[in-house]
């Protein structure tokens, strides 16, 4: 037996034994998961493809097999509203076996919006930035100095990041939050914390109570009745 096939034969058995080690503990998440469903009379399904393909941007553009699981869907308050681990494997052979993890929080507002990407602005946004890459400066230097904030419609991304929303994000530790048609969108690194979705959703629907009252009579629509809200510690 050469060498090459030991090492396949090793390398068979290691992904065995570690696809058997991910699939119970899939099992044991699903089960935490669905609990927690059961009791706020939420719907849980294991997996709903439906997600993996409707949001733009990182990190639903990135990787193979992207999954859609442990799917939370409900009411929260006035809106519909879902939350769900989102992963996906790297398309680096290196890297292949290392999912990657996030949360996803959905918030369903009354009309469509246009695109916009509010996302913790990293060294390489500053770079990207020197050479003339997209992003809307707003009076807030603060702001300026953690966000980049990209759009479709700097109008909308002025109404959007008002100073009320600006001091919120702020307050809740600079989240990624995106708009994306009836969608406002927060990710999280790592798999769904299931003890920071009402605060993820509550912040989204802070958000969307501040967005001016215009913004939804141009679209033909009641702007969301308020929703009773505390900032999080």
């Amino acid at each position: 037996m050469t060498e090459a096939v030991v090492l396949a034969m090793l390398c068979a058995v290691a992904v065995g034994v570690l696809l058997r080690y991910d699939w119970s503990g899939w099992r044991r998440r699903r089960a935490v998961v669905a609990d927690w469903a059961a009791q706020r009379g939420w719907r849980y399904v294991a997996r709903d493809q439906r997600w993996e393909g409707l949001l733009p941007g990182f990190p639903f553009d990135r990787g193979m097999f992207p999954r859609a699981q442990n799917v939370l869907t409900g009411a929260f308050g006035p809106y519909a509203a879902a939350a769900f681990d989102y992963s996906y494997r790297s398309d680096s052979r290196n890297d292949f076996l290392i999912a990657q993890r996030f949360g996803v929080h959905v918030l369903r507002v009354p009309a469509a919006l246009p695109w916009v990407h509010l996302s913790p602005e990293t060294l390489a946004d500053r770079a990207a930035k020197l050479l003339g890459a997209q992003d809307i400066d707003f009076e807030s230097e603060e702001f300026n100095r953690v966000y980049r904030v990209q759009a479709s419609d700097r109008r909308f991304a002025s109404d959007l990041v008002n100073p009320r929303t600006m001091e919120l994000l702020m307050q809740c530790g600079a989240p990624d939050l995106r708009v994306y048609g009836r969608h406002l969108v927060v990710v999280t690194a790592g798999r769904l914390d299931l003890d920071l979705v009402d605060t993820a959703l509550t912040l989204l629907a802070g958000v969307c109570g501040n967005l001016p009252s215009f913004v939804w009579s141009e679209r033909g629509v009641a702007p969301p009745p308020p929703l009773a809200w505390r900032s999080p510690s």
